[in-house]
């Protein structure tokens, strides 16, 4: 991903792994043509119905360069896949934006608690929501920079006994 000269953004070194996390499959065809319209073949998206799946691929291969993860997951739910995200070495430093239909601000809360880099809302229609994302995958795949060798703000807490 890093390039040589003024203009290497232009030309990747490998297409840009996006991990897309959301059991909608409207959701996920509507995030997917997003990412596609703006990167074309310079990104690559594996998508997932459930978190379980998402954190084996993750564990198994090199790590993504942008995780989109809904909450509302069967088997494991976004809490939990971004927990174990944060709490693994290869995983730890990948931005994670949560894209959810909740509106709860408690919500809002622990994801950020857990470690997320941004939280954003989906509309009640597939298409109000590609509105609001249309830039989030341009500034956390082009513009946004991390540093090296850094660490996630905030350690990933516990998982809670009860809720």
């Amino acid at each position: 991903m890093h390039g040589e000269g003024p203009h290497a953004s232009a030309a990747p070194e490998r297409a840009r792994r996006v991990l897309l996390i959301e059991d909608d499959g409207s959701y996920r065809w509507v995030i997917r043509r997003l990412l596609e319209s703006a990167f074309g073949q310079e990104v690559s998206v594996e998508e997932f119905a459930n978190g379980e799946a998402a954190l084996e691929r993750a564990a198994s291969g090199p790590p993504p360069d942008l995780v989109l993860l809904d909450i509302n997951l069967p088997v494991l739910d976004g809490f939990e896949v971004l927990r174990r995200l944060r709490a693994h070495e290869t995983t730890r430093k990948v931005p994670v934006i949560i894209v959810t239909s909740s509106q709860e601000e408690r919500d809002v809360q622990r994801a950020y608690e857990y470690g997320a880099n941004s939280f954003v809302s989906k509309s009640d229609s597939p298409e109000k929501t590609l509105q609001r994302l249309r830039l989030l995958p341009v500034y956390w795949l082009e513009l946004n920079r991390l540093p090296e060798g850094s660490e996630t703000p905030a350690k990933p807490p516990e998982a809670p006994a009860s809720s």
